[in-house]
């Protein structure tokens, strides 16, 4: 890479590369995945592989996105530069283990085409991101340790509702936007007052189907209190 794609990487209009912060809460999920699943937290080596691999990840995923704002110049190719990199050394890393090449396609697809599907995702936005993160947290670590899901185990569903409905959420404070530019989420269809109505069904049903697990419980008490500082402050 040269020196003056480096600088353009640490300008103060780069920094922070802000994708690359997903890798830590990443990191806490898959660590409590892996401690619900197996009953210990996996080797040194096989953390420091995961949290390089979150990182690279989240780069190559969320900071790809945010690529497209960037603008035209330097900047912006410094990011795709970066970003791409990020991409194949993620996907070198999880060809190391045969358990988890199947999961390169997905990250692919993502790195190159997250931004131009929004409009086709739309529609179940949330959901969608619900199920990518429990991927990413509960399934990868797991087959990164060559271990599997408990059977007939609620949380990875448990998971999935709860960051869908954080998720949509955040699509709430989005709908001028979206809407102007017809991107059709969930939280648009139904409107600013009753697309959070959506969110506390999907942790009230988590709360639910895990038998009142304390997680559940305090991810729905802690929406409540979210949505209630909202509301005060749109009103």
């Amino acid at each position: 890479m040269s020196s003056h794609m480096c600088n353009s990487l640490l300008s103060p209009r780069m920094l922070p590369l802000t994708g690359s912060l997903v890798s830590v809460p990443l990191a806490l999920m898959q660590g409590a995945s892996l401690a619900h699943h197996t009953g210990q937290l996996g080797t040194v080596q096989d953390g420091g592989q995961l949290f390089l691999l979150n990182l690279l990840m989240a780069h190559a995923v969320y900071d790809a996105d945010r690529a497209r704002d960037v603008g035209d110049g330097p900047t912006r190719r410094a990011y795709f530069a970066s970003t791409g990199a990020a991409a194949l050394a993620a996907s070198a890393l999880l060809c190391l283990h045969e358990s988890t090449v199947d999961f390169v396609p997905p990250l692919l697809a993502l790195h190159a085409g997250y931004t131009e599907s929004k409009a086709v995702l739309a529609p179940i936005k949330p959901f969608f991101v619900g199920a990518a993160w429990v991927a990413a947290t509960t399934y990868l670590p797991l087959a990164f340790v060559g271990a599997g899901v408990l059977q007939d185990d609620p949380r990875p569903l448990c998971d999935a509702m709860q960051i869908a409905a954080w998720s949509h959420l955040a699509d709430v404070d989005d709908i001028v936007e979206d809407a102007a530019k017809s991107i059709v989420t969930p939280a648009v269809a139904l409107g600013e007052t009753y697309a959070p109505l959506l969110s506390y069904a999907l942790l009230t049903a988590a709360c639910f189907a895990s038998s009142g697990a304390w997680l559940d419980a305090c991810s729905l008490t802690a929406f409540s209190l979210v949505d209630a500082r909202r509301r005060r402050r749109r009103d």
